[in-house]
């Protein structure tokens, strides 16, 4: 990997903390500002108390979260594959690796994969989201 590692949007579903990449994230809005389709629940878990909606760069969809807690740069060592026996574990493709965070393992979340795998089965895409094979 060349570069730095693309800014993280930090933020909190229930009590725990996860990661994704900034530019996934059109935009944050308070809970249940919009007309689109809310993530309420999925591999994350279940907010608390749902204060804002991260909506998903180029989809109809929104993921509620408990809490934004900010964007950080991780350094490149700071980043970690996720390892293989997890990856085999886990029910979503979405889960894509670890970030430490102030010495603590973080999920990085690939946003639109989350939400494209909890759309019902054979609904298709919205005009101009990213399709994840």
């Amino acid at each position: 990997m060349t570069g730095a590692p693309p800014p993280l949007l930090i933020f909190q579903v229930g009590p725990s903390r996860f990661a994704a990449d900034a530019a996934d994230v059109e935009r944050i809005d308070p809970a249940r500002a919009g007309p689109r389709d809310l993530v309420e629940a999925s591999c994350l878990g279940a907010p608390s108390a749902a204060r804002c909606e991260l909506v998903v760069r180029g989809a109809a969809s929104a993921l509620a979260v408990d809490l934004v807690l900010g964007i950080r740069e991780p350094a490149p060592d700071d980043l970690r594959a996720l390892p293989e026996l997890a990856a085999a574990c886990l029910a979503s493709s979405a889960v894509r690796g670890l970030v430490l965070l102030d010495g603590t393992p973080t999920p990085v979340i690939d946003l639109p994969t989350l939400v494209c795998e909890l759309r019902p089965a054979g609904s298709a895409p919205e005009p101009g989201e990213p399709h994840h094979a």
